[in-house]
């Protein structure tokens, strides 16, 4: 996730040395990527597409040797977690991030899904190419930011503002018919 209760900027930290420690962004992606999930707050159930099968895309690399160049994730309908959550009685945040945290994955076709996107290694993004569906993951590209920042690597505000979304970003759109 990305979120404003980590410290400002400290994983950002931690990638770029352990990309300078290993010999460079290659060597490193051959055993670690960094995905950032824009709008999902703490761990899940932001405004951003927060319903990742991780273990599917960790499997396929450490099983078969595919290590991720995307993921896809997906904004799960508000309505629909509201529904299925085992929270009855906590506020509506936490009852939609008590239900997130328990998506099975896959997502079953029976789940509202209001967009999806896709997630690049850090430090790339995905950009809307400017026609398609904007709620469809597939009408985005990824980008390489181009400013380096002083300390060797990708300055977190280049790639994401402080809701965790790139600044060029623009906020999906909401299908008919999900929350």
């Amino acid at each position: 996730g990305y979120d404003g209760l980590e410290i400002p900027g400290a994983i950002f930290d931690y990638y770029n040395t352990v990309e300078r420690t290993m010999g460079g962004r290659r060597a490193t992606m051959d055993f670690f990527r960094l995905f950032l999930v824009p709008g999902m707050r703490h761990c899940s159930a932001g405004d951003g597409a927060f319903a990742v099968d991780y273990l599917s895309y960790l499997q396929a690399w450490v099983e078969k040797g595919h290590p991720p160049d995307k993921m896809i994730g997906a904004h799960v309908g508000t309505r629909y977690l509201l529904a299925h959550s085992p929270d009855k009685t906590g506020s509506v945040r936490d009852r939609v991030w008590s239900a997130a945290f328990r998506l099975v994955f896959p997502l079953s076709p029976g789940v509202p899904v209001d967009f999806t996107r896709p997630l690049y290694p850090y430090p790339e993004y995905a950009r809307y190419k400017g026609k398609g569906d904007p709620n469809e993951a597939r009408n985005f590209v990824p980008v390489m930011p181009s400013e380096p920042s002083s300390h060797g690597g990708y300055a977190e505000g280049n790639a994401l503002n402080e809701t965790g979304a790139h600044a060029r970003a623009r906020r999906p759109e909401k299908r008919r018919g999900t929350s």
